[in-house]
C-alpha cells in the first residue's frame, strides 16, 4: 500500500459520514492490498476472495499509483 495518504483520506471520510449519522451503501468494502511491486499477489488474492464470497462488484476505485506491467 504505497498510497497510505489515500487510505487515510478514505477512512477519514467514512469517519465523517458516521459522525453525521450517514451510512455508505451496505456493500462498501475498503481493501488495502500489498505486494504490488514484488509478485503482485495482493490484488489477485483480493479478487479470489471476492469470487469465493460471491460478492458483486459494481464499481471499483483503485487508489494506487500506476506502474508499468512486466
Amino acid at each position: 500500500m504505497d498510497t497510505k495518504a489515500t487510505l487515510g483520506i478514505v477512512l477519514a471520510l467514512l469517519e465523517a459520514l458516521q459522525r453525521e449519522g450517514r451510512r455508505p451503501p451496505p456493500n462498501l468494502l475498503v481493501a488495502a492490498t500489498v505486494d504490488e511491486e514484488d509478485g503482485a499477489r495482493g490484488a489477485p488474492a483480493f479478487a479470489a476472495w471476492i469470487r469465493r464470497k460471491g460478492l458483486a462488484v459494481d464499481q471499483l476505485a483503485v487508489a494506487e499509483r500506476p506502474c508499468a506491467l512486466r
